[in-house]
């Protein structure tokens, strides 16, 4: 198989956190969290701390571990590691791992949830000063192997405490770092559980300059089996998705947050807003509570996340009636917009999760078991057509159907970034190549015009490479049933 990549682009600097091994004399606010491992293939941390510190201030390192159950169908799960230091594997909806055996519990490290040490005053009268039943002392994200550390200050200000140096842990469902992203009950109330270890009702007494460990935690409500799913333990699924997604999209392929024009993205479950799972916006994610009855398979967070990028893509919205109408794969869409936007949805599900769910997997991308729908040409108003077109685009693999005009999908993109820039600048360039935003609406053959007609157009890459380029997007296409007015191959 012959692959053409396209033209590389300058990109904007991959986003990555941070690590800190110290920061001194100064307050980190609560929202900043820093100390999160970027490669999940390395070695843990241990003695990396992230360090919240007023000037002067005695300080306490606190170490300890979260855990969550994971019991998703598709997630990264190799990505973390298991209580014992095992890379993860999977343990499905089903309660079975791939090797066919049984599982019920499968706790994987709750990589990027949000450990706040907080101070707790008690037995203050009215008139005493710098008194408060809870401050947050400092925050730190958990690492793909569940452990965190964190330095504070534990100079307590109150001058009648009847606990002195007392602190408690809540670990909550909200990330803000490079990237802003929370998994909540209601808006703005991320889903948090108090550590037992240090909580709120057994707070841990601490001594300055001591290094204490506290026990493994597991992200469930007290009482609640840990084995059957309930809200906190879907919830943490979903976060685990989000995680994954972010990670995939933003870390590791450089595409934009554009944290300055949108901020944090919230996702909320339950909600009564959505009978399945809707992007509201490009800062809001809605989930019913009958999407996911047992547990969550995990692709959910990922597609409903693509809706995000399209949105944040095009500043901020669709550029016709999309948010809450959907188009599944087995009808025809209410439009060939609407097709476009759920296919890219799927995409990047895919794209994210392609050990379980990928663009490549042959029972997805060959048409023998995926049967392509529609009338000859008429592809680009069923949501499979487009999603095996922006996956045939995206991957390396020549999935030829010879009963479809096409030499087969041999041509591969740059990767998730050039994918997205694609995007981005179909709607930036509209007017280069046709395309109507504000009227009718984006669609995929405006993406293949602006691919074909501007960023890789004559002028741009010269008559030959333009050439090539038309030829193998137009045997990619309509070997998807998609014709997009260009002539049959």
């Amino acid at each position: 198989m012959t692959v053409l990549h396209s033209t590389a682009l300058a990109r904007s600097a991959a986003l990555a956190p941070v690590l800190l091994a110290t920061l001194v004399a100064c307050v980190v606010d609560a929202e900043d969290e820093v100390a999160v491992d970027r490669d999940s293939d390395s070695a843990p941390f241990s003695n990396e701390t992230a360090v919240v510190s007023a000037a002067g201030g005695q300080q306490v390192t606190i170490r300890g571990r979260v855990f969550y159950n994971d019991r998703r169908d598709h997630g990264l799960f190799a990505a973390r590691r298991t209580p014992t230091g095992a890379v993860g594997t999977r343990c499905n909806t089903a309660g079975q791992r791939d090797d066919g055996t049984a599982c019920s519990l499968n706790w994987l490290g709750a990589q990027y949830a949000v450990v706040d040490v907080l101070d707790l005053d008690d037995g203050y009268g009215l008139l005493d000063v710098n008194c408060h039943p809870e401050v947050v002392l400092g925050s730190v994200a958990v690492n793909y192997d569940g452990s965190f550390a964190a330095t504070v200050s534990v100079d307590d200000a109150c001058n009648h405490d009847d606990l002195g140096n007392a602190i408690a842990l809540r670990v909550r469902l909200r990330y803000c770092g490079p990237w802003c992203f929370s998994l909540n009950t209601e808006e703005d109330a991320p889903y948090a559980l108090y550590h037992p270890g240090a909580s709120a009702a057994s707070p841990r007494i601490v001594a300055p300059g001591a290094d204490v460990s506290v026990g493994d935690m597991y992200f469930n409500p007290a009482g609640s089996p840990t084995t059957v799913a309930n809200n906190t333990s879907r919830a943490a699924s979903y976060y685990a998705s989000l995680v994954d997604t972010i990670l995939t999209v933003h870390r590791d392929a450089g595409v934009p947050f554009y944290k300055s024009s949108f901020g944090e993205i919230q996702y909320v479950y339950p909600s009564s807003l959505t009978a399945t799972a809707t992007a509201k916006s490009p800062t809001l994610v809605v989930i019913s509570s009958t999407l996911d009855p047992g547990w969550v398979g995990g692709k959910t967070s990922a597609h409903e996340y693509g809706h995000v990028l399209m949105q944040r893509a095009w500043d901020g919205d669709y550029g016709f009636d999309g948010v809450g109408i959907s188009a599944n794969d087995s009808t025809i869409a209410p439009s060939r917009q609407i097709a476009f936007k759920e296919a890219w949805a799927e995409f990047i599900a895919r794209a994210v999760f392609p050990l379980t769910y990928g663009c490549g997997l042959a029972s997805f991308d060959d048409n023998a078991t995926s049967p392509l729908p529609g009338a000859l040409g008429q592809g680009a108003q069923w949501r499979l057509n487009v999603t095996k077109a922006l996956c045939d685009w995206y991957d390396g693999r020549n999935d030829d159907d010879a009963a479809l005009a096409g030499a087969g999908d041999h041509f591969a993109a740059d990767g998730i970034y050039s994918m997205w820039f694609n995007l981005r600048q179909m709607y930036l360039t509209a007017s280069l190549y046709g395309g109507d935003y504000a009227g009718e609406g984006l669609w995929f053959c405006d993406y293949v015009d602006y691919y074909l007609d501007v960023r890789q157009s004559t002028a741009a890459v010269g008559a030959a490479s333009h050439a090539n380029y038309v030829s193998t997007i137009t045997d990619l296409i309509y070997n998807n049933n998609i014709a997009c007015f260009l002539p049959a191959p």
